[in-house]
């Protein structure tokens, strides 16, 4: 066919500005504004990020140089020498302000049911299940393997590791419990948190296959699985002193799992 003969319909031109009242209360007022920030990160993008690290960002030690990069090698470094914590700057941070009583996590059940958890709620649960994970031997540099259904523990597991320095690795709750001990082996996970069950258009799902993958790994159960998170936490308290990490550090693990051949490990914050 003709290119000619091609109509697009998908076009579209037309814009819709937002009223004044919502300008007014957004970050960013204008598309002056924003044309005026964009060209401020291009033009000297090591004085635009450092400026946003600083003012958007709680540090346990400020970085010694933004941007250090070599793209021959190639290299690149953020942020070289600075100490922060993803918990502390997700929740920390907005405890001692008026925003600790909003919604931090809206979670919608298989069944409809709504469950909310301000700031303030959400670090209270992320520092109990911390110092969960401290009583059972996890520490800084530790791989934790989380195998969860999409429940508001996932979040409070990943927030709960990176409090104390762990690296995450989130395998999807549709994996089988072979592809579940492949990469909790692969990365040399000492602890699985998993949950008996998780529901999904009324079927059950994730969580059947944790028991059976772990791999030589401690088990840490949410709902009624093994060695249940609600008995484990019923003797704990809520502190726990987050960690410092370097950026680029601890954080999150990811297996790749595009193909039916053993994962490779990548680690990322």
């Amino acid at each position: 066919m003709a290119k000619e003969n091609i109509e697009v319909l998908s076009t579209e031109k037309r814009t819709f500005p937002p009223s004044k009242e919502f300008s007014k209360r957004a970050h960013i007022k204008s598309m002056k504004e924003y044309e005026q920030i964009y060209r401020k990160s291009v033009d000297d993008p090591e004085k635009f990020w450092g400026e946003m690290a600083e003012k958007n960002l709680t540090w346990f030690k400020k970085w010694d140089k933004v941007l250090e990069y070599d793209f021959y090698k190639p290299q690149i470094k953020w942020f070289s020498g600075g100490k922060l914590n993803v918990s502390v700057n997700c929740l920390d941070r907005f405890i001692d302000t008026p925003t600790r009583n909003k919604a931090a996590l809206i979670w919608e059940a298989d069944s409809g049911v709504y469950k909310t958890f301000t700031y303030q709620q959400l670090s209270y649960e992320v520092n109990r299940f911390a110092n969960v994970l401290r009583e059972k031997g996890v520490k800084k540099g530790d791989r934790v393997t989380i195998y969860l259904p999409m429940i508001p523990e996932l979040s409070i597991s990943m927030l709960a590791c990176a409090r104390i320095g762990a690296i995450h690795s989130v395998v999807f709750g549709g994996f089988s419990a072979k592809s579940l001990r492949d990469r909790i082996q692969d990365c040399q996970s000492s602890m699985l948190i998993t949950a008996d069950e998780g529901l999904r258009g009324g079927r059950a799902g994730a969580g059947a296959a944790g028991g059976a993958g772990r791999g030589g790994a401690g088990v840490v159960g949410w709902c009624r699985g093994i060695r249940p998170a609600r008995e484990l936490l019923r003797d704990v308290t809520a502190g726990q002193p987050a960690v410092g990490c370097r950026p680029g550090r601890g954080g999150r693990s990811r297996l790749s799992s595009k193909s039916r051949k053993k994962p490779s490990l990548t680690r990322s914050a």
